[in-house]
């Protein structure tokens, strides 16, 4: 088994021109300008800048081909819907008929049959016309792979070294797809220097500069929140769909096994090929001082407090169908059944640059040290 790290970078454009890079660039189209994708929401549960923050644009963020299937990973077209599915399409010159136009919670997917191999993928609504290059997928990079995924943005280096180290003494992690939602502190090249010592089988580094999405007011809080998303089911097409186990983790989480216990094992030992792993907010010692990194998260509030749940799921196991969302996979009945109690989350309360909850990192009176959180950070302090 190979040891080497071996990166694949690339950036991507959110327009039309072809993204520059090596194999890990989004191939992405807007629409023009006069067609404008609409919130869904009232009025009433924008807060300020509410539209500025939402995707209107965005077209596709990545066209992907694999084995005779080319795929079109959207954000919800909501009111452009219609104009969508009368569009033309052409593949390398010859027209090609849309074949399926999934609809999910929070993206979209455009589906054709294409037996060949393509090379450029044109629309054409009205006197418009768009084109992108396609992205060839490269699932055997992470075949048998031990493998998580994360979307990030000017998240300390530091945090992303320490989250690949402890996954990987703690679970085995192999492989990491790390998408950078087009940070302005460091470049993509930078975080693939950082990562590259941790001794991974495989790394990519993916730019991904589109809007993340809004927040809503409750209880529309997360509705339009369309790039996590859509970013978990592009590396699940173009890379991950043959790893041996998926993790979803982002940076300021750590999933603790009791006794040991792997997460990837465990998922590709049950009974669908998933689990869920519930969550807790860790804190920092309140006499601390930032910066904090993972190491410091020892306390606990009493009773502790719960997060939303992660999941690590076998892409080719018995849920290969289902498209994934943040915290589990999208229209899978009963999720909270298959939560394995050997596993805890451990969510990192005060690793934030402050973009949802600047109070995050002020911590609350009333915690105590926890004894499971001291021992599985004892793998990043040792």
């Amino acid at each position: 088994m190979a040891t080497a790290t071996t990166p694949i970078s690339g950036t991507a454009r959110n327009g039309s021109a072809e993204a520059q890079g090596v194999s890990g660039s989004f191939q992405s189209q807007r629409f023009p300008d006069g067609m404008r994708r609409n919130s869904i929401l009232r009025p009433r549960y924008h807060p300020d800048g509410y539209l500025e923050r939402l995707d209107r644009d965005t077209f596709w963020y990545d066209a992907i081909w694999d084995a005779g299937r080319l795929t079109l990973v959207c954000p919800p077209f909501n009111n452009l819907r219609r104009r969508v599915r009368r569009a033309r399409f052409q593949l390398d010159g010859r027209d090609v008929a849309l074949a399926r136009l999934r609809r999910y919670r929070r993206h979209d997917l455009l589906e054709f049959v294409a037996p060949k191999t393509p090379a450029r993928i044109l629309v054409q609504i009205g006197d418009w016309q768009g084109e992108s290059g396609i992205s060839i997928a490269q699932t055997d990079l992470f075949a048998g792979l031990n493998s998580a995924f994360y979307l990030s943005k000017d998240n300390d280096l530091e945090w992303l070294v320490d989250h690949a180290r402890y996954h990987k003494a703690m679970h085995g992690l192999q492989g990491l797809v790390a998408v950078d939602n087009g940070s302005s502190r460091y470049a993509p090249e930078e975080i693939e220097a950082a990562l590259a010592p941790v001794g991974l089988e495989r790394l990519v580094v993916l730019s991904a500069p589109f809007k993340f999405g809004p927040l809503g007011l409750t209880p529309y809080r997360n509705t339009e929140k369309y790039l996590q998303t859509a970013v978990g089911n592009m590396v699940r097409l173009r890379y991950l769909s043959r790893a041996r186990a998926v993790l979803s983790c982002d940076v300021d989480e750590l999933v603790y096994g009791k006794d040991g216990a792997n997460v990837f094992d465990a998922a590709v030992t049950s009974r669908l090929g998933i689990v869920q792993v519930p969550g807790h907010w860790r804190l920092p010692d309140p006499e601390a001082t930032p910066p904090f990194r993972h190491a410091h998260h020892t306390r606990v509030q009493v009773p502790p407090r719960d997060t939303p749940s992660k999941f690590c799921i076998v892409p080719q196991g018995p849920l290969r169908r289902f498209s994934w969302d943040v915290h589990n996979p999208e229209r899978l009945p009963f999720f909270r059944r298959m939560t394995d109690d050997r596993f805890e989350m451990i969510h990192c309360r005060a690793l934030t640059t402050g973009w949802k909850d600047p109070g995050r990192i002020a911590a609350p009176d009333g915690t105590v040290t926890d004894p499971l959180a001291e021992q599985a950070l004892a793998v990043l302090r040792g």
